[in-house]
């Protein structure tokens, strides 16, 4: 005897039955995972990193986040997320397939996604024109001039995959690039296997602690 879902009438043999019911009305009649209804994504409107960190498209970002917030006693097989613009939020159509018995039951959700536009540490830093430190590259004779051009130009380019550069001084002694991350300067000079001298100055206080700006001095 064929076995019939009670809901909707559908005989089993057209799909694999979880209990008593098909999958459809299984999932219309169970609470398989849990999600908020309302969410918030803030993202740096400069550079569109998203506060997570990820500097990937926006509506990538929200269907990600959403997801990760998918909370279920089943283990999820598939999933999907339609995304819809309606004045300055996102209208989100959640669609999961959990294995129930070893069976695909598809549940939906909608969430409203709020959108926030924050400038994140970096660029505000960026636009501030704040930085950690200045890497000096000197001429020691008017032949040096040509390779310390050269050296701050790797330097530069090296600098910008990890940092940021807020500005560039051309003196007639040498270079003066002012970077964003101390760190990231000092990694490039030994990336370029540069010998250089080390010095420090306080540049403020901040929160109680102190603020130093490093000077690294390379010599050619």
């Amino acid at each position: 005897m064929k076995k019939m879902c009670p809901s909707c009438g559908r005989a089993e043999e057209k799909s694999e039955f979880v209990g008593a019911f098909c999958p459809r009305c299984y999932g219309e009649r169970h609470e398989l995972f849990s999600l908020p209804r309302v969410m918030e994504v803030t993202f740096c409107p400069t550079c569109g990193k998203t506060l997570s960190g990820f500097r990937i498209p926006l509506e990538k970002q929200i269907s990600v986040a959403i997801l990760a917030k998918v909370k279920s006693a089943h283990k999820i097989v598939d999933s999907s997320v339609k995304l819809s613009r309606e004045g300055k939020h996102y209208v989100a159509l959640v669609d999961v397939v959990f294995s129930v018995d070893g069976k695909g039951v598809s549940k939906q959700a909608r969430v409203i996604v709020r959108v926030n536009k924050k400038q994140c540490e970096e660029c505000s830093r960026k636009s501030s024109g704040y930085f950690e430190a200045i890497i000096q590259f000197r001429v020691s004779g008017e032949r040096d001039a040509e390779r310390v051009e050269r050296t701050a130009l790797k330097a530069i380019a090296l600098l910008q995959k990890t940092t940021f550069i807020p500005r560039v001084e051309r003196l007639a002694e040498g270079v003066d690039v002012f970077v964003g991350s101390a760190a990231e300067a000092q990694k490039a000079l030994h990336e370029l296997n540069l010998s250089y001298t080390t010095s420090k100055k306080l540049a403020g206080v901040k929160d109680g602690r102190k603020i130093s700006r490093t000077t690294f001095c390379a010599r050619f």
